[in-house]
């Protein structure tokens, strides 16, 4: 999913000078993307404050997660590390660089990223009414 200033400019027909790339996928999916973007020759970036220095680090972080509050399934699993500072449920933001393009965010969420994406630009009403359709499973 892509979302922030790239896809407001697609919208509105305008350009941000500098604006980056967000794209947003779920935490198990990341691999597969992040080696296409080094595979294009964009490089994985660390952030200084970051407690992992390196790509693999970052797409094996990982922690037990309460399955019932996402799938609504009574268990523990081992799926997720603590969320990025900043970005609600965010798993990692894995930021890539490549000479003469625009930077990469590659954030990773716990559940779906339209939910992410939503719940950080949207009001409360909507989160809510996001969560009533998931528990009434009209929506994974």
């Amino acid at each position: 999913m892509i979302s922030g200033s790239t896809a407001v400019q697609f919208f509105d027909r305008t350009f941000y000078a500098d604006s980056d790339l967000d794209l947003y996928v779920q935490h198990q999916s990341a691999c597969p993307i992040a080696l296409w973007l080094q595979s294009i020759n964009y490089v994985f970036i660390p952030c200084k404050d970051s407690d992992f220095q390196s790509l693999e680090t970052g797409l094996e972080k990982s922690i037990k997660v309460n399955t019932e509050d996402i799938y609504g399934v009574p268990g523990v699993t081992d799926i997720y590390d603590e969320s990025d500072k900043g970005y609600f449920d965010a798993v990692v933001v894995l930021d890539f660089k490549k000479e003469n393009h625009p930077d990469i965010q590659l954030i990773t969420s716990r559940g779906p990223p339209l939910e992410m994406v939503l719940d950080f630009h949207s009001s409360k009403g909507l989160y809510s009414f996001i969560f009533f359709l998931k528990k009434k499973e009209y929506i994974d």
